[in-house]
């Protein structure tokens, strides 16, 4: 199977890496560029813990001077992936909401008190749910600051579509919303408007995968956990 793989760099790789081991062959068209911004203001005192929904974070937060402090706060993570990240880059005291910003926010909920000090909400400029206000809604005073942004591609790289035009594509792997979303605006611009009816979307939610309903895929699969080797389970099903 031809998979084409749109997520940033450098997890597009290693997405690649595991579809060869499948047995695949992977097309790598990042549409999205990652950029740190590790010296945004950070108010150390009075901090609680820390909230992450990306390992993009923590890498920006791990580039700064003060990162041996903030590490040793609890640091409450979206998923494995970003925890096992976070424990990678020295991070103490780590847990995992296992699912998404919304059993992120009920882990800070059961875990603190908002007594204890704010919450280092650790984030990019593009988010999805609303992580800052449900943990305000408990009670928690938020400290919102933007480590890192994801610049979009203005279309797919020339060979990923000449690859998808030619009916040489498969299936495509969605890893986030903001991908689909970007894929859509790429996908309009193509010439001649590759025909879709045999291509399969693996996505990584029901929510990442909205935006390419009704395009003509051939079929949208949904992995079962919202984890990247949930959705290489997929092509299997």
């Amino acid at each position: 199977m031809r998979v084409l793989v749109v997520r940033p760099e450098p997890e597009a790789q290693k997405t690649a890496a595991a579809l060869l081991r499948r047995g695949h062959e992977a097309i790598v068209a990042p549409l999205l560029a990652i950029v740190l911004a590790p010296n945004a203001a950070i108010r150390p005192d009075g901090l609680a813990a820390l909230a992450v929904t990306s390992a993009r974070a923590l890498e920006a937060l791990a580039a700064r001077p003060d990162w041996p402090m903030l590490a040793g706060r609890p640091i409450f993570c979206v998923g494995d992936a970003t925890a096992t990240a976070a424990a990678r880059l020295g991070g103490t005291d780590v847990r995992s909401a296992a699912g998404n910003a919304a059993d992120l926010a009920a882990l800070i909920a059961a875990s603190l008190n908002p007594e204890a000090g704010a919450i280092l909400y650790a984030a990019g400029r593009d988010r999805s749910g609303d992580l800052d206000g449900w943990l305000r809604a408990a009670g928690f005073a938020v400290d919102l600051v933007e480590v890192y942004r994801a610049e979009a591609a203005a279309r797919l790289p020339e060979a990923a579509a000449a690859e998808l035009c030619a009916g040489r594509i498969d299936a495509v792997l969605i890893h986030s919303r903001r991908t689909a979303e970007i894929l859509v605006s790429c996908l309009t611009e193509l010439r001649p408007i590759p025909d879709l009816g045999h291509v399969v979307v693996h996505a990584i939610s029901a929510a990442a995968a909205e935006p390419l309903e009704g395009l003509g895929f051939r079929r949208i699969e949904i992995a079962p956990r919202p984890t990247a080797e949930a959705i290489l389970e997929t092509l299997s099903a």
